[in-house]
């Protein structure tokens, strides 16, 4: 096997040893690897599947005689949606506005006291 087409990942014994019909010892081992191939996307919309069903197979085909059955692994991720991350966004923004107004109109009216005290002395 080619190096720049396959990547060994793992090996294992998967008999004991014996003799082949010449008379040789021999062990079996089972190889496990990867092919490297052209990178395949896919997009998915369904609702969430709940069943229990641990493995799913997914067939990508692009409609010629070499198409691929795989395993398909898939890690769920709450994300938000972007509506809400505006929103957020917007709340987060006018809390903050809103602390930097308050912080200056209390600087200005500390100042006008500190002006006002001053002239009165």
């Amino acid at each position: 096997m080619s190096e720049s087409q396959y990547r060994l990942t793992g090996a294992e014994w998967t008999g004991e040893w014996t003799k082949d019909e010449r008379g040789n010892e021999i062990r079996t081992a089972e190889f496990t690897g990867e092919r490297y191939v052209g990178r395949w996307v896919a997009h998915y919309s369904t609702n969430v599947n709940t069943s229990t069903q641990d493995d799913v197979t997914a067939v990508y085909s692009n409609n010629e005689e070499d198409s691929y059955t795989i395993k398909a692994v898939a890690i769920y991720e709450k994300v938000f949606s972007p509506i809400i991350v505006a929103i957020i966004a917007t709340a987060v923004t006018s809390i903050f506005i809103t602390a930097l107004v308050i912080a200056i109109i209390l600087y200005i009216i500390a100042k006008r006291r500190k002006e006002k005290d001053a002239h009165a002395s």
